[in-house]
């Protein structure tokens, strides 16, 4: 971990930028995966290594790597499948080991962060004695070693992060004999990581060991064995890396980022990176902040506050919610939220008004049942140009189908496309009229919907519009839109469905979502559940995908449920 014991400037890492002699002051725990616990009176797995540091000062303008170990998986003996141990987790150059496995019949416990418990049964005599822990031989320790088993009777408990595991008693399972974990408060409330798994007992019918919880680094339980030695030991539980700093204005990027006790936490349930801001730090609150280099970034999500700490010249992306699909039935693919984006905005210290609209409700289906889907919602900044709602895709009985971007035109009546408006979006495409039936895809921000087509007996509905790919940097920088081969796309229009009679052969198929979040169709079979269109893709403003329609003489039309469209986002960055 490089820290900050100098003064001058020197380069920091990651992005090549370069820093000064002030840092960042930081708490942080890292905890490794728990160890898999054995089978057939298996022993438990051992805690993930448990490390925690205080203020501890961290270069600014600077990416430190994050891995979260994951947890080993539970020994089944008569599968003759081992356990595993656990993962190593790091925060940039610390590391905490992984939770050493569960012993079991010929294979003994590993060592780790907490060593694995022993297990209770010894084909191949195996030692009856735990593993050692703290692996990483670090000071102070990162765990404890595993505890006894019983030969033919239990299994020992795995380490833990406070305590050994204790040694096998009796037959009863799971033994009580796990190694206690250690408390700790840095996310603002008291939460135990690093327990051992309990050892596997003989006085039951076979059951399995009982998993660790993930995200605290527990040791995974031994398995039972009465009758049967094919029961699984438990799997360990994932590792966990936390960092916290005082004060409520966020310094850093990366993670789950949460505020409490006059603290920010930022909370890694998966490998990922945590990167100081530089000195200047983000010049405003509101939103989940990242920082690419050049520009700080505020995305919401849901609607908010953004509240700049001084003037400032900002650009804003706004997308709006897409529209919902309708039921099968000569029905249509939703458009896409409008997209609209505004450039060298002037705000001052105060707070501005963020509204993220919700992506419109899909219409039920269900055999003979019939509904309309639900235009989008809009979504604005203060008081700029609002992004205009998808509109919802036509059906044979509504033909009213305008927004951002437009729905697509309906099948047998109806098949006009719906529009969309100037600047925000496109219009839908057309739907098929005559045999074979099919409906055309919603509109998206940078393409028109695809219009149905038919060649002979065989129809296809149309694709639903691209997205726009204009904003990809803004997609990379803040992991939003849909990512497709590097290029990020937002606001993609919904596909239109598939359409299949029992009676004749003419039939079509389903309409793919276009790039930025747009639903597919829906199938065409006898199950009118499984016909159900593809929503959009939560904030992207993706427009919904159509139900699919299977017509089954005499029995019922089956109808399939439209698709919702995704709900819309808004962001702001400005440079640093």
């Amino acid at each position: 971990m490089p820290y900050i014991g100098f003064s001058g400037v020197s380069p920091a890492k990651g992005f090549g930028w370069t820093v000064g002699p002030s840092g960042l002051v930081v708490d942080y725990l890292v905890v490794a995966g728990g160890g898999g616990g054995g089978g057939n009176r298996g022993g438990g797995g051992g805690a993930g290594g448990y490390r925690n540091f205080t203020a501890q000062t961290l270069s600014l303008n600077t990416a430190y790597t994050v891995t979260v170990g994951g947890g080993g998986t539970g020994g089944n003996a008569t599968a003759s499948t081992a356990s595993t141990s656990g993962s190593t987790s790091t925060f940039d150059t610390t590391s905490a080991s992984g939770g050493g496995r569960g012993g079991q019949n010929s294979v003994a416990p590993a060592t780790g962060g907490s060593g694995g418990g022993a297990g209770g049964t010894t084909s191949g005599n195996p030692s009856l004695q735990g593993a050692a822990g703290n692996a990483g031989s670090y000071s102070p320790v990162e765990g404890f070693g595993g505890g006894a088993a019983i030969d033919q009777i239990a299994g020992g408990g795995g380490g833990g992060s406070s305590a050994v595991g204790a040694a096998a008693t009796n037959n009863t399972h799971p033994q009580s004999n796990k190694g206690a974990g250690t408390s700790n408060s840095i996310t603002g409330s008291a939460v135990t990581y690093a327990e051992g798994g309990n050892g596997g007992g003989s006085n039951v019918s076979d059951v399995t060991g009982v998993a660790g919880t993930a995200n605290r680094g527990n040791g995974g339980g031994g398995a039972a064995n009465e009758n049967n030695p094919g029961y699984s030991g438990g799997n360990g539980g994932s590792g966990v890396v936390i960092a916290r700093y005082s004060g409520t204005t966020q310094k850093a990027g990366g993670g789950t980022v949460t505020t409490s006790g006059g603290n920010t936490i930022h909370t890694f349930n998966s490998s990922g990176t945590f990167y100081t801001f530089p000195s200047t730090g983000a010049k405003a609150t509101g939103g989940t902040i990242v920082y690419d280099g050049t520009y700080f970034y505020h995305t919401f999500t849901s609607s908010g506050t953004l509240t700049p700490l001084q003037s400032l010249t900002i650009d804003v992306l706004t997308i709006a919610g897409g529209g919902g699909a309708s039921a099968g039935a000569g029905n249509a693919g939703a458009g896409a939220g409008g997209l609209y984006y505004a450039s060298n905005q002037s705000v001052s210290a105060q707070g501005y008004t963020v509204t993220v609209g919700a992506g419109g409700a899909g219409g039920a289906g269900g055999d003979n049942i019939f509904n309309q889907g639900v235009n989008g919602n809009n979504s604005q900044f203060g008081s700029l140009t609002a992004a205009v709602a998808g509109a919802r895709g036509k059906d044979e009985q509504n033909g009213t189908s305008s927004g951002g971007s437009g729905g697509g035109g309906a099948a047998i009546a109806n098949t006009t496309a719906g529009t969309g408006t100037a600047g925000q979006g496109n219009d839908g495409g057309t739907g098929r009229a005559s045999l074979p039936y099919a409906g055309g895809g919603g509109g998206g921000a940078g393409a028109v919907g695809g219009s149905a087509t038919a060649i002979g007996e065989q129809g296809q509905s149309g694709a639903g519009g691209v997205g726009s790919s204009s904003y990809s940097s803004w997609g990379l920088a803040t992991g939003t839109g849909q990512n497709v081969s590097g290029t990020y796309y937002y606001a993609g229009g919904g596909g239109g469905p598939a359409f299949a009679y029992d009676n004749n052969s003419n039939y079509a198929l389903y309409g793919v979502g276009g790039y930025g979040g747009g639903g597919r169709g829906g199938s065409a079979t006898t199950n009118s559940s499984s016909n159900a269109g593809v929503s959009g893709t939560a904030n992207t403003g993706g427009g919904g995908g159509a139900g699919g329609y299977y017509f089954q003489s005499g029995v019922a039309n089956r109808r399939g449920t439209g698709g919702s469209g995704g709900s819309g986002i808004v962001i702001v960055r400005y440079a640093a």
